[in-house]
């Protein structure tokens, strides 16, 4: 498996995988820090849970998640694995949803190659955080290569990155 980088700038940050592991410590948690910080809507965990694919911990402590739905985009008509991430406070604004977002990214394009009757085309987000204001800025995103390619109807800028091996079906 190809990694991005090996650390952030932490330093002390271990990355791990666990796309489709149903790694039991992980989603404990997961979802234990999903639930002290409130941030998943009702009825919406085990969904959560089943798509989780980089975690970060600091030491035995969960430090930040990522999760990524695959669901067709209807404005480039090809599905694509779509980019979340909650990294806890005293992590933020170090570059890990930066990190998580890279090694996503890798993982899911060779996971896409390596399974074509899935047709993942790209990896996509929907900015939501405010604390990325500063990158927003920015038509491109160096570490991912997503690009700027329009905003949703809550103004949130949408984000997206073709895999190398991308192709589009006949209409």
């Amino acid at each position: 498996m190809t990694e991005p980088r090996q650390q952030d700038d932490l330093g002390n940050l271990s990355y791990k995988i666990v796309w489709r592991t149903n790694d039991d410590t992980v989603r404990t948690d997961a979802l234990a820090l999903w639930r002290s910080m409130r941030i998943l809507p009702p009825g919406t965990e085990e969904d959560r849970l089943n798509s989780l694919c980089v975690v970060a911990y600091d030491g035995d402590a969960l430090a930040a998640v990522s999760t990524i739905g695959i669901d067709t985009y209807v404005n480039v008509r090809a599905k694509i694995a779509w980019f979340r991430c909650l990294v806890k406070d005293e992590y933020r604004q170090r570059g890990v949803a930066t990190e998580l977002a890279a090694r996503c990214k890798v993982f899911m394009e060779e996971w896409s190659k390596a399974n074509p009757a899935e047709k993942v085309m790209g990896f996509g987000t929907f900015v939501e955080s405010p604390h990325l204001s500063h990158i927003s800025k920015n038509p491109i995103w160096p570490r991912t290569g997503m690009v700027l390619v329009g905003h949703d109807r809550m103004a949130r800028q949408i984000r997206l990155v073709w895999f190398k091996h991308a192709y589009l079906e006949d209409e």
